[in-house]
């Protein structure tokens, strides 16, 4: 709930937190942070060669092909595309692909 400053003279200023808990993120808005730590997230799933659907799901996204989205958006290519070149190819158990 915001409250305003009734004090003698106070301008009807409202308190709102908009943009305290981006700070630490560059100038972001804060959507954009809680975006960017779910992808962060998602990323260490990645290398830990989890499921990719697994992924999307533990780190928040609607489904899979939203977390795919969202993430080419951010890095310029597919989830799929960055774990192989990461950790290289993996078979659908999670595990890594033998050579």
């Amino acid at each position: 709930m915001r409250s305003q400053n009734t004090r003698s003279g106070g301008g009807g200023l409202e308190r709102s937190c908009k943009g305290t808990a981006a700070g630490w993120l560059a100038s972001t808005e804060p959507v954009e942070g809680v975006e960017l730590r779910r992808l962060a997230f998602a990323r260490d799933l990645i290398h830990a060669a989890r499921p990719l659907v697994e992924v999307a799901c533990e780190a928040g996204f609607a489904d899979q092909a939203h977390f795919t989205r969202v993430f080419r958006s951010a890095f310029g290519l597919t989830p799929a595309g960055y774990r192989a070149l990461r950790i290289g190819p993996v078979d659908l158990t999670g595990r890594r692909a033998a050579h």
